[in-house]
Parts: C-alpha cells; structure tokens; sequence
C-alpha cells in the first residue's frame, strides 16, 4: 500500500510539472507569437505640391510634417505624436536628363533654425536629433502581459506593437541613387526634448551627392510646430 501511495504522489507531482510547462508553451505561443497589420501607405503629392519644396540642379526635395494625431494612428497604426516622436515626410525627384544623385547622402540633421536665416550657423537642440528606426521601434515597444503566471517575464511584444514597429520600419526614408527621372519617398522620425519653446523654428538639413560632379547639395527646410505639438511635448516632461 505505501509503495502505491508512494508512486501514485510521484505520477502527480510529474504530472503538475507536465501541466504547468505546456501552460507555459500555450502563453508563450498564444502571446508571444503576433502578426504584423500593414497601415495603408501614406499619399504622397508631387513634390512641387509641398509648401516646403526646394530644387537644386533639377533635384526636387520637400517635406511634410506630420502635426495631428490622427493623421499619426490611420498611417503608423499608433499616435506616434504622443510617443515623442514626429514623422516628416521627405519626397525626392531627379527632374535632371543626365545627372544622378544620392539621397539622402548622409544622415539628416535637425537643428535650431538660426535668426539670421544662414543655415551655415545653425545651433543644436539639446536631446534631440533624427531617430533611426531602430531607435523608434524601441520607443514603441509594449510587451504582452497575459496576467496569468510570470507577470516579470517579457512574452514578446503586442501584436498592436508589431504592427507599429514594421510600419515604422517599412515607410523609412532609405538612402537610394536617384537616376534621371527616379524618385522616392520615406519618412524621418524626429525626436525633440519633452520641453521645448513654443516659438522655436526648426531646421532639418537634407544634403545630396550629385555623383557626377562629386558634389554635394545641402537642402534647408525651416518649419515650426504647430502649439498643439508643443502642447502634448510639455505635458509630457
């Protein structure tokens, strides 16, 4: 009888394992394993269409910026604005019958737009820059808590999580060769500290390689946040 009572507490104590590590398969599986849902691709205008569109050497470049929430979450999946990070949009067309560019050349740059006007001084923003988008898909990042056993461990990101992070991902602005009459379109993520002046202007800095001439082109674009950015910004510092 004890030999019985003995195996039969063994079978159970087993048996518990067993459970709890196929309870533990099923989280990770049902939690961690998520699908991607694709945003619908922004429309993208003619770049003459933008209220920012400069042209060198029959090289047109303009960007948008994205200023409302709402714009934000129907594109990326998320309000991005409220994340602290901002998308503009940048379109580039080689309007030139035989030139070729790079665009962009090396990684944009944002900065205070100086009171002179003269792009050559402009001055850095303190916790500030272009964020890569590996950078923002980390500061999108939501981990899945199914609440039910090892609420520390991490199960993976949310599936609204991964479908953010691709969409940040797939819409980035690229580094390309635009041939006579390519073009492209790709967003910049622009990260700006929590507290900034409502009166501030901004200034990204695009520059181009014509690869014929070994030249390089720099494209300024002077813009300011509209309050309602600013607003959300210091309501998060």
């Amino acid at each position: 009888m004890r030999t019985y009572n003995s195996f039969f507490h063994i079978f159970r104590f087993i048996f518990s394992k067993i459970c709890l590590f196929l309870l533990i398969l099923f989280c990770f599986f049902s939690f961690g394993c998520t699908t991607a849902n694709i945003a619908p691709d922004f429309p993208v205008k003619k770049c003459a269409e933008y209220l920012s569109c400069q042209v060198k050497d029959d090289l047109q470049i303009g960007i948008h910026v994205i200023t409302d929430n709402i714009t934000a979450k129907q594109y990326f999946g998320t309000d991005l604005l409220a994340k602290g990070i901002i998308p503009v949009l940048v379109v580039a067309e080689n309007h030139n019958n035989s030139l070729s560019f790079i665009s962009p050349y090396d990684k944009p740059e944002i900065s205070l737009a100086p009171h002179n006007k003269k792009p050559e001084t402009k001055i850095a923003i303190p916790d500030s820059g272009i964020m890569a988008s590996d950078s923002a898909k980390k500061a999108v990042y939501e981990r899945e808590i199914p609440g039910l056993i090892f609420e520390f461990v991490d199960y993976g990101p949310t599936e609204k999580s991964v479908s953010v992070q691709q969409n940040i991902i797939l819409k980035s602005l690229k580094k390309k060769t635009l041939s006579p009459g390519e073009k492209q379109s790709g967003f910049l993520y622009l990260s700006l500290p929590a507290k900034i002046d409502q009166n501030v202007q901004l200034l990204i800095t695009l520059n181009a390689m014509n690869l014929s001439l070994k030249k390089i082109e720099a494209f300024n674009f002077i813009f300011k946040l509209p309050k309602e950015i600013i607003g959300i910004k210091n309501e998060n510092k």
